[in-house]
């Protein structure tokens, strides 16, 4: 084995460049990708997905009932949108539970924000997996969406018709 002597100073001002190169970097990264306690997630291919295929009744249906997302299930993140009943949790059994799912997956963005919704409950630390970690995670940016709806909706113009006044 041979042994490597580094010169510290080098050493110190190399990762100091490597520390700079790496915030510009993260000043670069989209906003979709997030950094708590638990580690680092990525919301990009969910929040696309959401945007496209949650209609307003889907939206609030999964925030009012969200421990009933589930991930052996249609009432999945993805499959919800192309199923055709609210979600209904673990263990509810569907006819069609893999149509729902294997079809979600297929549409544009739903493969990504699949996994995506699979990693949000894992701890990066420890590599376990919490449904309430998911939910934790996923609930801001489902309110958000709700928010950004109430937005669009509230800025649209409304047109008066004169001749009624």
């Amino acid at each position: 084995m041979r042994s490597i002597c580094i010169d510290q100073s080098a050493f110190s001002e190399a990762i100091s460049k490597s520390e700079e190169t790496l915030f510009a970097r993260a000043a670069k990264v989209p906003d979709h990708i997030y950094h708590d306690d638990y580690g680092t997630y990525c919301v990009q291919g969910i929040i696309q997905f959401i945007h496209t295929y949650y209609s307003d009744q889907v939206l609030g249906a999964v925030l009012a009932d969200l421990p009933k997302l589930a991930i052996d299930s249609c009432s999945t993140l993805t499959g919800i949108a192309t199923a055709d009943h609210p979600p209904r949790g673990r263990g509810f059994y569907c006819t069609d539970m893999w149509r729902h799912t294997r079809i979600a997956q297929q549409l544009p963005f739903g493969q990504k924000a699949h996994d995506e919704y699979l990693e949000l409950g894992k701890y990066n630390r420890w590599g376990s997996v919490s449904e309430y970690l998911r939910y934790q995670r996923l609930e801001p940016f489902l309110h958000e969406e709700m928010a950004r709806r109430c937005r669009l909706r509230a800025a649209v113009p409304v047109e008066i018709d004169k001749e009624r006044m």
